[in-house]
This record gives C-alpha cells, structure tokens and sequence, in this order.
C-alpha cells in the first residue's frame, strides 16, 4: 500500500464527483458532531471511574463500539500543503509510480 499520500484540490474535480464528495462531506459534519457529544458524555459519566489524567479512548471498528482508557491528551490536526490533483498524478508518474 502506497504511503505518499497528498491532500487533493477539490476545485480539480468534476461537477458529479465533486457535488458527491460535498455530499459526502455534508454527512461526515453530521457524524463527527454526533460522534463528539456521544464521546464527551461518555467521558462526563464515567469521570469518576477513570483516574486522574487518563480518559477514555474509543474505537469503532467492524461497527462495534470498544473503550479503554489511556492519557489524556490534546488533539490538534497539523495543517497540510495542498497541492494540486494533477500536478500530484504527474509528480507520481514522473517517479516512476503507476497511478
């Protein structure tokens, strides 16, 4: 599995992919909210049980909900370069890549 992954400029898309992935997106804004209030409650009710610095950590594998508890920790996503889709495709292709 390739390991260069690149941000993609969305402007490149056509209008039927890019009206999908602004579907796509519209539903994921939806779930990421939803699945920030399910989180943050689940921290606030079992607050007690956990041990100071520590809190809960969820996955969602297979469309089943697991916890365990580890630091607790700050999450900040580090900004990315864009770069356009194809000028990616052919900086991959003049590297001997297959796309």
């Amino acid at each position: 599995m390739a390991s260069d992954w690149t941000t993609v400029d969305t402007s490149e898309l056509s209008a039927e992919t890019g009206a999908l992935y602004a579907e796509m997106k519209a539903a994921y804004r939806l779930y990421a909210e939803a699945k920030a209030k399910f989180e943050a409650q689940m921290q606030e009710d079992y607050a007690e049980s956990i041990a100071e610095g520590e809190e809960l950590k969820f996955g969602y594998k297979f469309g089943k909900l697991s916890i365990t508890t580890g630091p607790a920790i700050e999450r900040r996503a580090a900004p990315k370069a864009k770069q356009g889709l194809g000028a990616w495709l052919a900086a991959r292709q003049a590297n001997g890549h297959s796309c």
